[in-house]
């Protein structure tokens, strides 16, 4: 090459860098024109210049993690991790890798992905939140979000998590090859919109919403991923690093908003703005912004300073022939339906849609949609050809709105407009009565968004950045409490409705103590603001009952139900929901308070009325079914309450969530086939239970020690003391080791492995074990309660076996009566009871006295 031809190369390649890349090869051509050579060796260098641009723009950092990450992986291919056996890597990224893994013993068959955290986040730290915080995200229950199912650390120490195995597309590739309609989307996205906000509602973030974590099965079912990871693995990474380069931040650069690019406070609406960035790529199969690289910095100035175009601008290129403008990774034609092609979609996608995705990515949060809620529900509206919140609310739009809701409707009013004079007055009076109640939608509805967008707002006090990284939820929950009472005493309406709504959540926490207090304000501002004939005063009187049949106070969780439902019955005559939950809830409550016969009544009612509102496929159903079968086993009905556990889990099924509830309806569906000696079928049953229970939360977790302990039973009514012994002891383990001590989820285990020991030759170790469940009975229970009747008349048996006989008969005495009260003659238990007076006589020398209590 000549001095004069480098000159021009050099000449031409100067100015085609400053062209956009997909203009770049036409520009190099124009300026080569009639000078092949020129032109090949300007080819040959951009060709040099795009592979060393890749590598260049690669952080060191990255290229090491990256090495260190395929190392990890290597070493860990085939390996045991907790119970399961790794297959093979899924994928990985900035915080490790996924692998398929399937149970490695013989419990059950199960396939699931292991994230396995990279070294460098295996501080003793994050382990120790680890621990704390899987078992609030174990407990996200929703069919669109995949589940969290346990958590450790391997032998190297390297934390991992054990999450469902979703085998399906990302979202959008689900989207494009199955070639979605527009209004298909909107429909499948909102479904990811309900399983964000439901996470939101239990005070996780995700903050990683991406297509690649949010899969779509072959059935159409949409599956959320690595929901609140980046929460569990973010120990304060820009201290401890420092701003090397925005790609080692917990997020997916091209999906983060603003405030994550540069490290601000992250809220709620962080998850609104990328799933913002979500729908705008479901729909125009393009990425918002314009950027010539993946280097970070470029990507962050282009999230912080460029204002994304329409989506209907965007699709009204040609997608065909265009591919995808810059910095985008769609490389292919878009596909769609044939109703969806540019032109078609342009029209669909102009005014609301366009409005709604750039609402949603806002630069600043307070201008978002305040909720994922929210942002759903302006999808719905648009759906049904409603007003949306994203257009500003003129005469002119609303009308248009209702004209294409009711073309028909119109055409018609115009050719009859004459005949429609005489009901002015009518229709008027009419549109009164609709203007007070769509007001009165409007306040409750403005009510309800001013206590949601209070609530999350204090989702943002949990960025660790803020508060650290010890941050709990009970903190959260004292915090939000204080700040409502200062920042809501002018609004009193919205301080009652956020008072309830923590109060009920320490409830679910078991914190019932810290819930009393809340739940009793609520219930004295709603009586002030409304009165006693108000659903609100109802609601929160009910709420308030099962705060109290939590703490055992049975008379007076009985005594606010009935005041709760009577006030529901004078408001809504012929029942309702909200009347159908509480009349279940008081037959709860009065067979938790030895009131068995009472409790019938009101279970039945529930049941009947929940069907005549929502038919039988509906959750409140399958658990009414379950509490009569309840009903029916403690009157010694065991035929019909088998029946009514078999009903339920049927629902359950059939609706394919709650299956923490459907976990607890198999074991007293097992439990009542015990009692009715069919053990093989029991024992089959409780098996699922425990395994599907362990899916749910672990293995080490009190609802699989409480599914256990009624499977040891079992073994100890077929007198296999040693194998009841085993499965005991186990439970017992569990939950000495998450329960705080004490506890009364603990006592029933108490007392099985009590009397199993007796049974077994070691009544001195079991005597131990029922002293302890009675003075938890006793501290947690009503006087004469007919469960802890159960352990006195157990120990009486446990000391007749030692020869201490004087000591027995009392505590045999007093508990037969006491659980015949309850229970009626004819009960399980009170059998057992009763059968246990003849044995002490007998083995006392005065078998006389114990005939009275022959059969």
């Amino acid at each position: 090459m000549t001095p004069e031809q480098y000159q021009r190369l050099k000449a031409v390649y100067a100015a085609a860098l400053e062209v956009d890349t997909d203009q770049r090869a036409a520009a190099v051509a124009a300026a080569c024109a009639g000078d092949d050579d020129l032109l090949n060796e300007a080819r040959t260098l951009f060709a040099f210049h795009d592979r060393a641009e890749v590598f260049i723009e690669r952080s060191a950092f990255a290229v090491g993690a990256h090495l260190l990450t395929k190392y990890d992986n290597y070493s860990l291919s085939e390996r045991l991790v907790g119970h399961y056996r790794l297959i093979k890597e899924l994928g990985h990224g900035g915080m490790g890798a996924v692998f398929l893994a399937a149970r490695a013993d013989d419990q059950f068959r199960k396939e699931v992905a292991i994230k396995i955290v990279k070294r460098g986040l295996d501080s003793e730290e994050t382990r120790r939140r680890f621990r704390h915080e899987r078992q609030i995200l174990a407990g996200l229950d929703h069919p669109n979000i995949a589940r969290l199912l346990d958590g450790g650390a391997t032998e190297e120490g390297l934390p991992y998590l054990v999450m469902d195995y979703v085998e399906g597309l990302p979202i959008n590739q689900y989207c494009d090859s199955h070639s979605l309609s527009t209004t298909a989307r909107l429909q499948l996205f909102r479904l990811v919109c309900a399983a964000v906000h439901y996470a939101h509602q239990r005070l996780v973030i995700h903050r990683d919403i991406k297509p690649g974590n949010i899969l779509v099965t072959e059935e159409g079912t949409a599956k959320l991923l690595d929901f609140g990871i980046a929460k569990l693995l973010d120990p304060q990474l820009a201290e401890t690093i420092g701003h090397t380069a925005t790609e080692i931040r917990l997020m997916t650069p091209e999906y983060a908003s603003p405030e994550q690019v540069r490290g601000e406070e992250i809220t709620t609406t962080t998850d609104v703005y990328s799933l913002g960035v979500l729908l705008y790529e479901i729909l125009t199969g393009h990425r918002p912004y314009r950027v010539n690289s993946r280097r970070p910095d470029e990507i962050a100035r282009a999230i912080c300073e460029q204002d994304p175009e329409r989506p209907s601008l965007v699709v009204s290129r040609d997608a065909r022939s265009s591919g995808a403008h810059e910095g985008s990774q769609t490389k292919k034609p878009f596909n769609r339906s044939h109703n969806d092609e540019p032109a078609g979609l342009k029209r669909r996608l102009s005014g609301d849609l366009d409005n709604i995705v750039l609402k949603a990515m806002q630069k600043e949060p307070h201008r978002r949609y305040v909720s994922v809620e929210q942002f759903s529900e302006d999808i719905r509206r648009h759906l049904d050809g409603l007003p949306v919140l994203a257009r500003k609310d003129t005469i002119s739009y609303r009308t248009l709105k209702f004209v294409r809701r009711h073309k028909l409707g119109v055409a018609a009013a115009l050719l009859v407009l004459l005949t429609v004079l005489a009901g002015i007055l009518a229709t008027a009076r009419q549109a009164r009565v609709a203007a007070r109640e769509r007001d009165q939608a409007r306040l409750e509805k403005a009510k309800a968004e001013r206590v949601n967008a209070f609530l999350q707002e204090m989702l943002s006090s949990a960025d660790p950045q803020k508060q650290g990284s010890s941050v709990k939820a009970v903190d959260l929950l004292a915090d939000a409490a204080l700040r409502a009472e200062i920042d809501l005493s002018k609004q009193p309406e919205t301080l009652a409705e956020v008072r309830r709504t923590i109060g009920n959540t320490y409830v679910g926490l078991g914190l019932f103590s810290q819930g009393e207090p809340l739940l009793r304000q609520a219930l004295e501002s709603h009586q002030q603001l409304f009165g006693m004939e108000h659903p609100d005063t109802a609601k929160t009187l009910h709420d308030l009952a099962e705060l109290m049949r939590g703490k055992g106070e049975f008379a007076e969780a009985e005594n606010l139900f009935q005041q709760a439902l009577a006030i529901q019955r004078r408001l809504a005559p012929a029942g309702d929901l909200a009347t159908a939950t509480t009349l279940r809830n008081l037959g709860a409550v009065l067979l938790q308070h030895g009131k068995t016969s009472e409790s019938e009544a009101p279970a039945r009612e529930a049941l009947a009325m929940t069907r005549r509102l929502v038919g039988n496929n509906h959750l409140n159903v399958a658990i009414a079914l379950s509490l009569l079968g309840l009903v029916d086993e403690y009157r010694g009905n065991l035929s019909e309450a088998e029946k009514l556990y078999r009903e339920s889990i049927d629902v359950f099924r059939q609706l394919g969530h709650a299956k923490a509830l459907q976990t607890l309806v198999m074991m007293n569906l097992a439990t009542n086939l015990t009692s009715q000696k069919k053990f093989d079928e029991a024992d089959g049953i409780f098996r699922s239970a425990i395994e599907l229970s362990t899916e749910l939360f672990g293995a080490e977790h009190h609802n699989v020690a409480i599914v256990m302990t009624h499977y040891g039973r079992m073994y100890f009514l077929k007198a296999d003391y040693r194998r009841a012994e085993e499965i005991l002891r186990t439970a017992l383990q569990i939950e000495r080791k998450v329960l705080p001590a004490g506890h009364s989820e603990s006592a029933q285990t108490l007392v099985t492995l009590g009397i199993v020991l007796t049974k077994n030759g070691k009544a001195k170790e079991g005597e131990e074990y029922l002293r302890e469940a009675l003075v938890i009975r006793q501290q947690a229970l009503p006087k004469g309660h007919w469960t802890t009747a159960n352990v006195t008349s157990m120990l009486g048996e446990c000391l007749t076996v030692q020869g201490r006989y004087a000591e027995a008969e009392p505590l045999l005495l007093a508990g037969y009566e006491e659980i015949k009260a309850a229970l009626g003659e004819k009960h399980p238990r009170t059998l057992e009871a009763r059968e246990r007076l003849p044995k002490l006589y007998e083995a006392w020398g005065k078998a006389e006295e114990g005939e009275k209590f022959q059969n």
